[in-house]
């Protein structure tokens, strides 16, 4: 249940769901373009990607001075939330 309700608290603010679904276009994009995409700094861009992290529901990784960022899959409740995000979208 705590895990249920970190992933809807990850996604109750507009900025994340919306790099969800983003996500869910790309398998991957680097913090400079979720920056773009929210049109925010930088510094916010990496307080909402924690949140996301936390939640289980992206994973990073680093190459260079670039942090990438991919939706985490294999996890039921992810999978279920992300399907969810997904219709949605369409």
């Amino acid at each position: 249940m705590k895990n249920t309700l970190a992933l809807f608290k990850s996604l109750s603010d507009q900025n994340r769901l919306r790099v969800v679904a983003a996500l869910l276009s790309f398998s991957e994009l680097c913090a400079c373009q979720i920056k773009e995409l929210l049109q925010i700094t930088g510094a916010t861009v990496s307080r909402h990607m924690a949140l996301l992290i936390q939640a289980g529901l992206v994973d990073s990784r680093k190459d260079g001075k670039w942090v990438y960022y991919r939706l985490r899959n294999g996890q039921p409740e992810v999978n279920a939330l992300l399907q969810w995000v997904e219709q949605d979208e369409n």
